[in-house]
């Protein structure tokens, strides 16, 4: 449990029927001791008898106690803030995130935690100035969590979280296939049936949507939903009051392929598949803007600024003008139209500090990335600077990778 870090309708709790046998046990053999009555004999079933009520009750709380004392102290606190972060990005409340994402030591990321943490920023506004804020490495796919390997467990939770995003950019029948393959892996994990009839009912199949409906009514915690789901199909089969449901379906691409139908082997072109279908898709725009910074395709970043415009940007973002320096810097006679936008002051004066402090650790013309990246994380680590640079980013260590795969802390 501790180490799989599951999702939050995954964990339950020692219940009061659970508890009291084992209480009842203790204080039989406590009060069979007090007593001083003679060896029950070898025939005839064993006695429970009742603690003197004088002090029964504070040895029974005693015993309480500690055992709560025993989980508290076993309980390693990175994995605890690992489970609140992934609980509330199911809940959607984005700075609960972030505030959670802090507590966290850099070197302790997961995949899972990075990507999680994108999602908040995006949906907080704050991706393209601040991503490089937060731990971020180039081994790890952040945005949608390609590549996760492990058991079928750390398998089907990245494909539950990559549908959740391809779901909300209209990718839908990628969202499809994601659903169904955490369903394979997890079993009836409500998320993953959640999801599946909502991609159903955008698809217009309210068959399909039903039958994920009435398994997910199986589940305790989700019965009155899936409840309310189904009285709203029966009222509405095609859900057009849902906004929700409605913005999917303006998102969808008119060619959405599923995996290997269609060139789109890199997010980018996927996210621009995204675009063409629907021009005004934020979240598509926002995420390959991310998705160019992290795999530093320069160009085709600064090829996008032109649309910035189209998305209310007065400025261009913090990052994304880190990144213009650096691309001019490399093409030195190309001219660069900003259309009609600047880089700041500001953001120059750093590109030249941080190039500065680079100098000491450059030796016939190559960079000691590891005592460069040491020694200057605490001041740049938060810049597009740092990461083009040493390939992660964060005021601390990089992230460890095999801490990606368990989800354990030392």
């Amino acid at each position: 449990f501790f180490f799989q870090d599951p999702a939050a309708t995954e964990i339950y709790t020692l219940s009061l029927h659970d508890a009291l046998p084992i209480s009842a046990v203790v204080a039989g053999l406590l009060g069979s001791r007090s007593s001083g009555a003679s060896a029950v004999e070898e025939d005839s079933p064993p006695r429970i008898r009742a603690l003197p009520t004088r002090w029964g009750v504070p040895l029974l709380m005693l015993f309480y106690l500690a055992g709560a004392a025993a989980i508290l102290w076993s309980f390693d606190a990175n994995a605890r803030t690992r489970l609140e972060i992934s609980y509330y990005t199911q809940c959607g409340k984005w700075n609960v995130v972030l505030e959670r994402a802090r507590r966290l030591p850099p070197a302790r990321w997961t995949c899972y935690d990075m990507h999680d943490v994108t999602q908040a920023l995006y949906h907080s506004g704050r991706l393209l100035d601040e991503m490089c804020s937060y731990p971020q490495t180039r081994d790890v796919d952040s945005l949608l969590l390609e590549h996760v390997y492990g058991n079928r467990l750390e398998t089907g939770r990245a494909d539950l979280k990559r549908a959740g995003v391809y779901f909300e950019l209209g990718h839908v029948n990628r969202a499809l296939s994601g659903a169904h393959a955490a369903r394979e892996d997890l079993g009836e994990h409500p998320e993953a049936l959640r999801l599946l009839a909502k991609t159903y009912i955008v698809k217009g199949q309210t068959q399909m949507a039903r039958s994920c409906l009435r398994a997910l009514r199986k589940n305790l915690l989700y019965r009155n939903e899936a409840n309310d789901w189904l009285d709203r199909l029966e009222a509405d089969p095609e859900m057009t009051s849902d906004e929700e449901i409605r913005r999917v379906r303006s998102f969808m691409p008119r060619t959405d392929p599923f995996y290997g139908t269609l060139d789109v082997s890199e997010h980018g072109g996927a996210l621009q598949l995204l675009l063409r279908a629907n021009p005004h898709n934020r979240m598509a725009f926002e995420y390959a803007m991310a998705y160019y910074l992290l795999t530093r395709q320069l160009d085709k970043l600064v090829g996008m600024i032109a649309r910035l415009g189209d998305f209310g940007y007065n400025e261009i973002p913090r990052h994304c003008q880190e990144a213009v320096v650096l691309y001019q810097r490399a093409n030195r006679n190309q001219n660069v139209n900003l259309y009609g936008k600047r880089i700041s002051d500001e953001t120059r004066n750093r590109a030249r500090e941080f190039f500065h402090a680079c100098a000491p650790y450059v030796t016939d013309r190559r960079l000691d990335r590891d005592r460069a990246s040491e020694a200057l994380a605490q001041q740049y680590g938060k810049t597009y600077f740092f990461y083009k640079t040493f390939y992660f980013c964060g005021s601390g260590p990089k992230p460890l990778q095999a801490d990606a795969v368990t989800g354990a802390s030392r």
